[in-house]
C-alpha cells in the first residue's frame, strides 16, 4: 500500500514534487515513486541508450532460441470462436466417434494398442494427461495445421503438448472429444 508523504503541520497528504535537473547532474529527475539514482556503476543499471539490459527475454534465452513458431492460415469457419460454436451444437458422441449408447469417457479403458489404431487423418486420436481424445474433428482448428498436430496421432502426446501449449487447457478444449482413459 502507498501512503503520501504528509505535512508536519496540516497532517494532509502533499502532493508529489518532481524535480528535472539539478546542478549536479542535468538529467537526474526526483520522484517519490522512481528510486534514487546511485553514483556506482552497475552493469544492470539502466541509463539512457543503454537498453541492452532490458531486452525481456534475454537475447540467448530459451524463449528466443530454437525452432520459430509457424502458424497456417486456417479455412474460413475454422476459427477458435467456430470451434467453440461446433463444441456447443454437436453432440458429444459425435464429437468423441462412438455410437451414443458408449458409456462415458470416464468409464471407457483404451489400450495403447487401440490407441496405435487410430493414426490416420480421417481416424485421429491422441492421449494426452492419460486421457485419449479423438481429435478428428479438431485437426482442422489447429492453429499450427494438420502437419503439426498428426505428429501426435496414435500415441501419447503429452509431452508435444506442453512443449507448445502449456497454457492451454486441453480439458476443457477438447472435453467433448473425450472417448477414454489410457490404460498400460
Amino acid at each position: 500500500m502507498f501512503t503520501a508523504p504528509r505535512n508536519n503541520i496540516t497532517g494532509r497528504p502533499t502532493k508529489p514534487t518532481i524535480k528535472i535537473g539539478n546542478d549536479e547532474d542535468e538529467d537526474s529527475v526526483e520522484s517519490p515513486f522512481t528510486k534514487p539514482q546511485t553514483n556506482h556503476t552497475n552493469a544492470n543499471t539502466l541509463r539512457p541508450g543503454n537498453t541492452s539490459s532490458a531486452l525481456f527475454p534475454a537475447p540467448n534465452s530459451a524463449q528466443r532460441v530454437g525452432r520459430q513458431r509457424h502458424k497456417v492460415v486456417l479455412q474460413p469457419g475454422h476459427s477458435p470462436l467456430d470451434w467453440a460454436e461446433l463444441n456447443s451444437k454437436t453432440a458429444s458422441h459425435v464429437l468423441r466417434g462412438v455410437d451414443p449408447s458408449t458409456p462415458p469417457p470416464q468409464i471407457v479403458r483404451i489400450t495403447k494398442d487401440e490407441l496405435k489404431k487410430h493414426k490416420i487423418r480421417n481416424d485421429c486420436w491422441t492421449s494426452i494427461n492419460g486421457k485419449v481424445f479423438n481429435i478428428t474433428p479438431y485437426v482442422d482448428f489447429h492453429p499450427g495445421g494438420v502437419d503439426e498436430i498428426m505428429k501426435c496421432a496414435g500415441r501419447d502426446g503429452t509431452a508435444l503438448f506442453y512443449k507448445y501449449h502449456s497454457w492451454v487447457n486441453v480439458d476443457r478444449m477438447l472435453s467433448n472429444c473425450m472417448v477414454g482413459i489410457l490404460v498400460a
